[in-house]
């Protein structure tokens, strides 16, 4: 009987070589012969169908024998297809067994679990050999997506039988070196396989942990400064999932181990949360004032433990929203109703990453929030007044950024003496035009109405926050080149006389 048993399950074995063969024959050629895609589609479900009838008889040790064969073909696409014939049959087998043990109401049984017999564990340790000589093959873009679909036979092959830890363990080696790969869906392949992996091997993992980690560990590093991947936001979060997933599994199973990597793990965690914090602006903004502090502290928080190698790669990013957010004063959406509580949110933020700064990461940001604080709009009115907002919000930036950097900042008030000096004067009442360095003037008309007495208490909140940003220059304009020299003081000797007495007598009263 067995002998018979075994001549079946041989020639069903062979059978589905000459399937696959056909179907890879008729492949090639179709276009050649000119099968219409209609023909070809129902052709290839037919032969599908074929062979999931012959591998639902099949037992695991033929199966497995079989598929082996099929993977040591020369053609790529030969292989594929007993990959995908692989998969089929594992969940073809897990959905058979649901089935029967729904029948019999076990609750107590596993039914992704599929066990194996000594004889055909050597099978499956053979055919799991072969797929991980795919996985360590060359990284040429013709051969990933046979590595694509090795890796996630793997993972499929991990959930169903699980308990064969040894086989895993020999897997997992290789698919943590591709996590390093420079094919980023190889890579987030490479990474959610490591995931399963480590799931299900536990404290067996511990070998590859070191490897693990590094790989994991530069393939963040190498997404958040890549500048060649801001086209490929897909791919991007794909593979940030994709890390998350492996993180959470070694941080399940060798959370007892990770004591070497805490720092890079804290970093590493940072990174992944600023992406979606810097999305959440608008949801926010519709929340209103909590929300909105609550994320730019976030932010803060955030931006304080980056280093500066983190920091290089979003600090533009981070800087455009939150300027974003000082815009919210001119824009007066309705759910904010105290604006001054998020503008110190927002400038906390500024202030938090510019502390991480180099001199050549400040200065064109800086000149960014100078143009910025220029831009022209038109009030309700059409006077062209509204941007007085924005100068409010620049100059309560430059005090706390004067603040904290004190002798550092004073240089550049050189970008902003003649605007001070302009806008203190008497003789030159706020408009949108004379902002910063705009020489043209226009005087605010003031009739007693609602609009211009609005005017003329931002005029003098604008006001008093350049005498602060000026008393705060001069008293840490301490540094052996004085910025208050000469040359500065001749950019416009009249307007900035005016200024050093307004100043003198604003903070000795």
């Amino acid at each position: 009987m067995n002998i018979v048993v075994c001549f079946l399950q041989r020639e069903l074995g062979e059978l589905v070589e000459e399937v696959v063969f056909l179907l890879q024959v008729v492949e090639n050629r179709r276009k050649q012969i000119g099968i219409p895609v209609a023909s070809w589609k129902e052709f290839k479900a037919c032969v599908h169908a074929i062979l999931k009838t012959i591998t639902r008889s099949m037992t695991p040790t033929t199966c497995f024998e079989y598929i082996t064969k099929l993977l040591g073909n020369s053609e790529s696409s030969m292989r594929k297809k007993a990959l995908e014939i692989l998969c089929e049959t594992m969940k073809d087998h897990v959905s058979v067994k649901k089935r029967k043990e729904k029948r019999e109401l076990d609750p107590n049984s596993n039914s992704n679990e599929l066990h194996l017999d000594d004889t055909a564990l050597k099978s499956f340790q053979k055919m799991c050999a072969e797929i991980v000589q795919i996985v360590d093959g060359s990284n040429d873009e013709a051969n990933a997506s046979l590595k694509l679909a090795a890796l996630s036979t793997l993972d499929i092959l991990a959930h169903r039988f699980s308990s064969n830890h040894s086989v895993f363990g020999m897997c997992l080696a290789s698919v943590t070196k591709g996590i390093s790969s420079e094919n980023m869906s190889v890579s987030s392949s490479c990474l959610k396989t490591t995931g399963t992996l480590v799931n299900v091997l536990g404290p067996k993992a511990l070998a590859e942990l070191p490897c693990m980690m590094e790989n994991v560990i530069m393939k963040s590093r190498e997404i958040s400064v890549g500048s060649n991947l801001k086209s490929r936001s897909a791919e991007v979060i794909s593979i940030l999932l994709s890390i998350l997933v492996t993180l959470e599994a070694v941080v399940e199973k060798l959370g007892g181990f990770l004591n070497p990597y805490l720092g890079d793990l804290i970093e590493l965690m940072i990174r992944l949360t600023l992406q979606p914090l810097l999305k959440i602006f608008s949801g926010a903004v519709k929340s209103g004032d909590s929300s909105l502090v609550i994320t730019f502290q976030m932010l803060a928080d955030l931006v304080s433990k980056m280093d500066r190698t983190s920091i290089s790669g979003s600090y533009a990013k981070i800087f455009d929203q939150c300027m974003v957010g000082l815009d919210l004063r001119r824009q007066h959406p309705v759910t904010v109703q105290t604006i001054n509580v998020v503008e110190k949110s927002v400038i906390d933020a500024i202030v938090s990453l510019t502390m991480k700064f180099t001199e050549n990461m400040f200065k064109p940001l800086f000149a960014k929030s100078i143009e910025w604080a220029e831009t022209q709009f038109q009030d309700v009115a059409g006077s062209g007044t509204s941007n007085i907002d924005r100068a409010i919000q620049f100059y309560n930036l430059v005090n706390k950024l004067v603040e904290n950097h004190r002798s550092l900042f004073v240089p550049y008030f050189k970008h902003l003496v003649k605007s001070c000096a302009e806008l203190l004067s008497d003789s030159a009442d706020f408009t949108a035009s004379n902002l910063v360095r705009k020489k043209k003037k226009a005087r605010v008309q003031e009739d007693g109405n609602l609009g211009n007495s609005i005017l003329s208490l931002k005029s003098w909140h604008l006001r008093a926050l350049i005498l602060s940003s000026l008393h705060k220059c001069f008293l840490h304009d301490t540094g052996r080149q004085k910025f208050l020299d000469t040359s500065n003081f001749q950019v416009s000797e009249s307007y900035f006389l005016i200024a050093v007495f307004m100043v003198h007598g604003f903070f000795s009263n």
